[in-house]
């Protein structure tokens, strides 16, 4: 067998492979088991509260409790800005428009700050 039949067979086994695996794995996406997705579902799975310093500063730039839980479902962990070696842990959730500091803690995720990114900055005299 010469090197151009091995080569023309292997790529014909490597197409019906891909072709397989595109039936069988049709509509699963392959980053749902990746960390920024699992600490999202994580988050979600438990109640989330609002300390009061973020329900100030929520509604000092006019969004509701509703679309601050939509916001964390549909955002994105971003590592660098996140305390993930501390107790409780500290995620950084970013969205469109703003982030959100959230701690996971045993019972119950608490999103302990509003910080707006694209937003002009107001001075919301929010406690601490």
């Amino acid at each position: 067998m010469t090197f151009q039949q091995r080569l023309i067979r292997y790529i014909v086994g490597f197409m019906v492979g891909l072709v397989l695996c595109f039936i069988f794995f049709q509509g699963r996406g392959c980053s749902d088991w990746l960390p920024g997705p699992s600490v999202i579902r994580e988050i979600n799975s438990k109640n989330i509260a609002v300390t009061p310093k973020a329900q100030c500063e929520l509604e000092c730039y006019g969004f509701q409790l509703s679309e601050m839980k939509a916001a964390i479902r549909e955002g994105e962990v971003v590592f660098s800005k996140s305390s993930t070696r501390t107790n409780p842990r500290v995620y950084y959730i970013d969205v469109n428009k703003a982030a959100f500091l959230v701690e996971m803690r045993d019972s119950a995720s608490v999103a302990t700050e509003f910080v707006p990114e694209d937003l002009k900055y107001q001075d919301c005299n929010c406690p601490d």
